[in-house]
């Protein structure tokens, strides 16, 4: 479980500061040694995001008041002691839950990413799905609201096709 603080201001801007550097990371001269220690354009944007990221998670760290309160939240499960090989209690460092957190996002993010396109792809590909859903969604929730917590459970067309888009691709 992800904690309420990762869901916070900081989150949006930690997510604006991965579009950037997902877009940056990526280019020819990653595949040639040595390519990514010169001073160009590209590798000091690079460098600045990734210091911004870097901060960006080092104050949810520092801001995470309620780990107490959920200790089965990510943020607070890397930050608890854990027992190594010899039976002896440590404490992942600062930079390796930024390092773990990065992991967390960006994996989810793509994988989210990859879900979302797949699902759109086959509710263009079967409109009768994607009309029933669209009902559902506007009986549920009313004309000009989007859907809340308090009534995800209400939609069942959605929830089916968010979790099970493989049974409506054949």
């Amino acid at each position: 479980l992800i904690s309420d603080s990762i869901l916070s201001k900081e989150s949006l801007v930690f997510g604006n500061l991965a579009v950037r550097l997902n877009a940056t990371f990526f280019s020819l001269s990653d595949h040639v040694t040595g390519c990514r220690f010169l001073p160009t354009k590209k590798n000091r944007m690079r460098r600045r995001l990734e210091k911004e990221t870097r901060d960006s998670i080092r104050k949810l760290i520092g801001n995470s008041t309620n780990i107490q309160e959920n200790p089965k939240a990510l943020l607070a499960l890397l930050m608890s002691p854990y027992k190594n090989q010899n039976d002896e209690q440590e404490r992942l460092n600062v930079e390796e839950i930024t390092d773990e957190c990065k992991t967390f996002y960006f994996a989810g993010k793509e994988t989210t990413a990859n879900l979302l396109t797949w699902i759109f792809i086959l509710l263009a590909l079967h409109q009768d799905w994607q009309n029933e859903a669209r009902e559902e969604v506007l009986s549920t929730c009313g004309d000009n609201k989007l859907p809340s917590a308090e009534n995800l459970a209400d939609l069942k067309i959605v929830s089916s096709v968010l979790c099970h888009p493989i049974t409506f691709s054949y």
